[in-house]
């Protein structure tokens, strides 16, 4: 199964169902004078009552004294900086029982941010209708 998601994957098959290899990309953008030391990144997918860790992404920020120089007071005459941030992830061998989400949260010094989620549907293979001709 290869396509690109960007809220709902539906799986044509019944559960439970295992995904050999499934990747993801986080796009973070943030004003570049964001005063952070560290960004981490997480995926989990939910089970029941059952959260598993799927991937874990660690930045370490270095912080450049003339960061300060790059957005200007007067956003009116100049377009505003971002800082972007695309870190990919690669999982293998990922489990689905049932219908589930699948939750990248980002962590910037500790502070939670939701960066989005991925529903995992399911819908039965479909049959082909047969017909019987009868001479």
């Amino acid at each position: 199964m290869i396509g690109c998601y960007t809220g709902d994957m539906l799986i044509s098959a019944v559960p439970p169902v295992a995904i050999p290899i499934l990747c993801g990309v986080v796009h973070i953008r943030l004003p570049v004078d964001s005063d952070f030391k560290e960004f981490k990144v997480i995926a989990t997918h939910e089970a029941g009552e059952t959260i598993t860790e799927l991937a874990v992404a660690e930045i370490q920020v270095e912080t450049d004294p003339d960061s300060s120089k790059l957005q200007t007071e007067d956003d009116t005459k100049e377009p505003e900086k971002q800082l972007s941030m695309v870190i990919p992830m690669k999982w293998a061998s990922v489990k689905f029982e049932g219908e589930t989400f699948i939750k990248i949260r980002g962590y910037m010094d500790g502070v939670q941010l939701k960066l989005g989620s991925l529903k995992v549907s399911f819908a039965a293979p479909s049959v082909p209708h047969l017909t019987v001709d009868s001479h």
